[in-house]
């Protein structure tokens, strides 16, 4: 058998190489310089690296290695799936191509566990995990359009019949996955605090509801505590129509026609089936137009062009008349009497539509407001039946009803059986179609001694505002 021995000076250059080396340990445990210049290292460095030719590697890792380790706060590792360096901060690794310049290292990350499952890191280090996994293991698979949503068991499915996009035109279905031919089409209800449409730019009709039928209810306003509806907006027949909660028509505007309150059936631009009222009406002015109404209720308007003067029924002006009497000394009762004035027709606009004589009346046609004013001329003794000075006056009446003021005639107290006076009267009236208009005269005279005077004298003028 054959021994090999050692000569005793190897023996001795091995145990000056280890004990060489261990010499070295004990320096390597306060600073440790490797590669070029090895001689100079800087004061704080612990470990470092000089060279222009070689290169530090550090320890590779994929995905599920480098997270099967839990190493100490500072540990460092290039990861070969991500292709990028991960510090770990006692907590979780941390992806150093994610940091942005300057900030301080909080960015979420997101790692390809490599299972068809990701784990997603938020900047508070809180983990989630995120599958893509049907519960039979397999990848989700749909038809286009398909949206995926987590369901009650926090498995991810769908449902076409209630949320689908159409991947053709780009449009979103919500409770239908048909006809889907505009942006969004929802079958069913819409709940909204607050609903914009076109808020950044106004489109020329952001908002249209098409209704199908002829009383086609389009939106509800409800009691926001009970849910009872209030009012509807629909359509209702040939209009669009407001009702409310047992009140139909409250305000109804009329394809072609007007707009009714209370009426589905306006005749006019403004149709009002019930009381009107104004509560505050600014002053009138010089030019103001007079407003009547006549038997339907509907508003005409009588420009108050003049107050007195002759007009042309052809003329923008108003309507006039005016009469005189024709006998002379026609002797007044005691008491009153009505004043025979219209006997001789100075001229009268509008033929009888507008004023008509019946003996010793003037009947009106037409409703509106009416200038009247009325000159008598007085002649005889101003005494009275107890021979005191007697008292003459006069007033407009209509429908035998005395109206206005009450106008006297000058009284001098004269006995003088030609002494003359006179009486003005005047008024201001709104009248009816048809009213009839005296003038009655009131005396204390003796009977036959005071006498309206001769012809011509005494006049009647009367004009109606367009």
């Amino acid at each position: 058998m054959k021994t090999d021995t050692i000569p005793y000076n190897s023996i001795r250059e091995i145990i000056a190489v280890f004990f060489s080396f261990f010499i070295s340990l004990h320096m390597l445990q306060a600073q440790v310089k490797i590669g070029e210049n090895s001689s100079s290292i800087h004061p704080t460095s612990v470990l470092e690296l000089e060279s222009t030719s070689r290169a530090l590697v550090l320890t590779r890792l994929t995905d599920a290695q480098m997270l099967a380790i839990t190493p100490l706060q500072g540990a460092i590792v290039y990861n070969v799936d991500q292709e990028c360096i991960y510090y770990y901060n006692a907590t979780v690794w941390r992806n150093l191509c994610s940091e942005e310049e300057g900030s301080d290292g909080d960015n979420a990350t997101l790692i390809d566990n490599g299972n068809d499952t990701y784990t997603f890191t938020d900047t508070n280090g809180i983990e989630t995990l995120i599958s893509f996994n049907s519960t039979n293991g397999n990848s989700l698979t749909g038809e286009p359009g398909s949206i995926f949503f987590a369901d009650t068991d926090m498995t991810a499915t769908h449902n076409n019949g209630e949320l689908f996009w159409d991947n053709i035109n780009n449009n979103l279905g919500i409770g239908t996955n048909t006809n889907l031919n505009n942006k969004l089409t929802v079958n069913g209800n819409i709940g909204a605090t607050q609903l914009l449409l076109n808020n950044a730019n106004q489109e020329a009709t952001p908002l249209i509801i098409r209704g199908s039928e002829a009383d086609q209810s389009m939106i509800a306003f409800q009691d926001g505590n009970l849910g009872r509806t209030l009012f509807d907006i629909n359509f209702r027949g040939a209009g669009l129509n407001i009702d409310e909660v047992n009140k139909e028509h409250r305000l109804f505007m009329k394809i072609l026609g007007g707009l009714g309150i209370e009426t589905r059936e306006p005749t006019e631009t403004l149709d009002v089936a019930g009381t009107l009222r104004v509560r505050e009406l600014a002053a009138s002015q010089t030019n103001d137009n007079f407003v009547t109404v006549d038997a339907n209720g509907v508003f005409h308007k009588s420009v108050t062009n003049s107050l007195s003067g002759k007009s042309s029924t052809n003329s923008s002006n108003n309507f006039s008349g005016r009469w005189t009497n024709n006998l002379s000394k026609i002797g007044l009762k005691f008491g009153k009497t009505i004043a025979p004035i219209f006997t001789i027709e100075q001229f009268k606009d509008g033929d009888n539509s507008i004023y008509e004589v019946k003996g010793n009346s003037l009947v009106v046609k037409l409703a509106g407001l009416y200038d009247i004013r009325a000159n008598l001329s007085l002649i005889g003794a101003n005494t009275s039946t107890t021979g005191q000075i007697a008292t003459t006056s006069a007033k407009i009446n209509i429908n035998g009803s005395p109206v206005g003021a009450i106008f006297v005639a000058a009284n001098n107290g004269s006995t003088n059986k030609s002494v003359i006076s006179s009486i003005l009267v005047n008024e201001l009236l709104s009248l009816k179609a048809n009213d009839v208009i005296t003038i009655v005269i009131s005396t204390d005279s003796f009977s036959d001694t005071i006498y309206i005077s001769e012809k011509d004298t005494s006049n009647f003028s009367i004009t109606k505002f367009k």
